[in-house]
């Protein structure tokens, strides 16, 4: 009751009426000119220490769950009242009392920004605090108490005299803690000057994304370099469960615009909750170094993906839209990207295969804002801005739809470098490449539609290019489309999975090349040797069902059949009624099959060449069986078939069939003495046979 009763007479000191003021200066001059205690001994400290209940002092209550915590720490959580106990108990036995390290205490924050306290405790009611450490030089921190006021979050550095205690004004302490115990429970304001007076209400607990050094686990090789320091792979513990972490460093802690630009990324980042947007599991702000710890991706960076591996069409435009659906998101947030690219998004694999994408690096994005224009010289990602940015310095969210359509150029050309043409190469002369109506050439594998899309980015006019929501719109109606046609979902996925096999064999050509040896649909150039050579690897790499030879001009059935055209052209004319798959009896037709197409193949629909070529290979027939027969005539009219048997009814010794003037085997299909082997047995059974009948005319 009694302290509820406290509670309640400090709520009405904290109003804003003048008989509030009164009674808690009263009490304040009762304190200082009394000479009830000296301001600052442990006697008088002591009893206001005790008849604490409300004010944080116990640990992080997530401390037992961290990586690498010193187990005396994380033992035992350290509640207020064990606080209490504890030093009523060294009180009572004449102990003298050992002070807790400042980091011990909840409300500490570690070397927080300004700009990230004040984040914190903007959403917080008057007179929320909370301390940080502000490095001083490379060797000294000041001791920052952050506060929310009614105007404002001020941040005042607490001093410390030449003892070596801390205070306010004119009440010093031997520790921080007693310093703001002091100052609250006696509601002491902080600044004494009547129009600005600041009372301490509750203290703010550390935010569940703030961790110590201690509490992450590095692995020793780096993953990569960034901007400003390297990132590393690491772990921590959140909730019993180790978490994997892609940790940015500073490579120079004592950078101070690097830190500060690595913490603005990861406020931005902080704020952002998206599938298809990176998550900041936190920061580190210890003395020594500033850590940002973001989710571990498993497929790495998309650009190198696309270098390395062929994706289908439809593959492709499910992975746009991932990284519009995030664009759009921060576009309604108010935050522009500024560096939209395929090196700056994240791969999602699922048993090695592409699912998602996930849109990271926020180092240039500005937030809060729709339009922001770049004073001061800093460098640019040139080749993925618009031509308002190259020459005004100027962003908005259609300029990162530019960005975003050289990135669906960068989908579809395996990643080449944009504008690989333009020699020499610098702002301004690509600028002035681009308002001549120059734009990037779409790659042979782009979908009409998709190349529309691209084309309606690079609009010069930003009014007229489609914002995020449109463009989400159209890639959704051209994913519909794919998925309804079955047949070309599977050919693309046998051509490109064939591309990926053929080129993976090469070292130095095909998707990892240099953008000198593109041609201008970003594709490597290759002579006329390996072209052919190229061109025979991708006609091996196919079987028709037909006449079991690797297919020229092959094409796919709905049944999902493989075969030649020749050959299925010739199959489909002699069952002119029954059109019907000769591998599982399916129906077919000439518009129920697809060409598949491929580097080194035919460019265009084999269909519309008019009536191919006869094929010379042909399924192997099966071999024959059974009573003597007599036929005249071959397969094609030409020589005749005689069929010898021994035997006595209904059993039968041995047959021996017998062509003459068939062509078949002669057309060249089959290599080896295999066909000679064989006529020179059918010619020695033929002439045993004919000589045992005529021994048995004369017997």
């Amino acid at each position: 009751m009694k302290n509820e009763q406290d509670r309640e007479s400090a709520k009405g000191q904290r109003g804003d009426s003048g008989s509030g003021r009164e009674i808690n200066r009263e009490k304040y001059h009762k304190l200082t000119q009394g000479g009830a205690y000296k301001p600052g001994t442990k006697s008088r400290l002591d009893r206001i220490r005790f008849a604490m209940k409300d004010f944080m002092v116990h640990r992080r209550s997530k401390g037992s769950e961290k990586v690498g915590q010193i187990s005396k720490v994380t033992s035992q959580p350290m509640t207020a009242e064990r606080a209490m106990d504890s030093r009523l108990e060294k009180v009572g036995t004449g102990q003298k009392e050992e002070p807790m390290p400042l980091e011990r205490y909840s409300y500490y924050h570690g070397c927080l920004s300004r700009m990230d306290a004040e984040e914190i405790l903007s959403a917080m009611p008057v007179g929320h605090f909370l301390i940080r450490a502000s490095k001083r030089t490379k060797e000294s921190f000041a001791v920052v108490l952050s506060i929310h006021t009614s105007a404002n979050v001020a941040h005042y550095q607490i001093p410390v005299d030449d003892s070596g205690k801390f205070y306010f004004n004119e009440f010093a302490f031997d520790t921080v803690h007693e310093l703001l115990y002091f100052h609250w429970k006696q509601r002491v304001p902080i600044s004494l000057l009547h129009d600005n007076e600041v009372f301490l209400v509750k203290a703010v607990d550390r935010p569940d994304w703030l961790f110590d050094d201690n509490e992450v686990i590095l692995e020793p090789k780096p993953l990569g370099e960034g901007n400003f320091g390297a990132v590393y792979r690491g772990y921590v513990m959140l909730s019993g469960k180790k978490i994997c972490l892609a940790v940015k460093t500073l490579q120079n802690p004592e950078d101070k615009h690097g830190r500060e630009e690595l913490l603005k990324e990861a406020r931005v980042i902080r704020r952002l909750r998206h599938p298809n947007i990176v998550w900041c599991v936190g920061i580190t702000v210890s003395s020594e170094a500033t850590m940002v710890l973001l989710e571990f991706v498993t497929g790495g960076s998309l650009d190198k993906y696309l270098r390395k591996n062929m994706l289908s069409p439809g593959v492709k435009v499910k992975l746009l839209l991932a990284v519009a659906n995030a664009v759009e998101y921060i576009h309604k947030n108010e935050v522009l990207h500024r560096d939209l690219a395929a090196r700056n998004c994240l791969l999602v694999l699922v048993n090695d295969r592409p699912e998602s994408v996930k849109l990271c690096d926020f180092g240039l994005s500005q937030e809060k804002v729709k339009e922001y224009q770049l004073a001061a010289v800093q460098q640019i990602p040139v080749r993925w801005s618009a031509p308002e940015t190259l020459g005004d310095r100027m962003w908005t969210q259609k300029t990162d739809v530019w960005s975003y359509g050289v990135m669906i150029y960068e989908f579809f050309s395996n990643a080449s470098l944009p504008y690989f043409e333009v020699e020499p190469f610098d702002g301004k002369i690509l600028l002035h490449y681009l308002k001549e109506g120059n734009k990037l050439r779409p790659s042979k594998d782009m979908p009409p539609e998709v190349v529309k899309l691209m084309q309606s980015t690079f609009d010069l006019n930003p009014a007229m290019r489609p914002n995020m929501t449109q463009i989400i719109a159209t890639l959704q109606n051209i994913m519909k489309k794919m998925s309804n046609n079955v047949v070309s979902s599977i050919a693309w996925s046998i051509h490109f999975a064939l591309r990926q096999k053929m080129e993976g064999s090469s070292s130095d050509g095909g998707l990892g090349q240099p953008p000198g040896s593109m041609d201008n649909e970003g594709i490597a150039s290759q002579d006329g040797d390996s072209q052919s050579g190229q061109e025979h690897n991708y006609a091996r790499a196919f079987e028709c069902n037909i006449c079991l030879e690797c297919a020229r001009e092959p094409v796919l059935s709905e049944c999902g059949h493989m075969f030649c055209w020749p050959c299925l052209y010739q199959w489909l004319e002699a069952r002119p009624r029954n059109p019907i798959c000769p591998v599982c009896k399916a129906a077919i037709g000439k518009d129920k099959i697809t060409p598949v197409y491929g580097r080194g193949g035919c460019d265009s629909d084999p269909r519309q060449k008019g009536i191919p070529p006869r094929p010379q290979g042909r399924r192997t027939e099966p071999s024959r069986s059974g009573m003597p027969s007599f036929q005249v005539g071959g397969a094609d009219g030409t020589g005749f078939q005689l069929t010898l048997g021994i035997g006595a009814f209904p059993f039968t010794l041995f047959t021996s069939t017998f062509n003459f003037g068939d062509q078949r085997n002669q057309n060249g299909n089959y290599q080896g003495g295999q066909v000679e082997d064989q006529q020179l047995v059918s010619r020695v059974f033929f002439w045993i046979a004919v000589l045992f009948l005529f021994w048995l005319i004369i017997a």
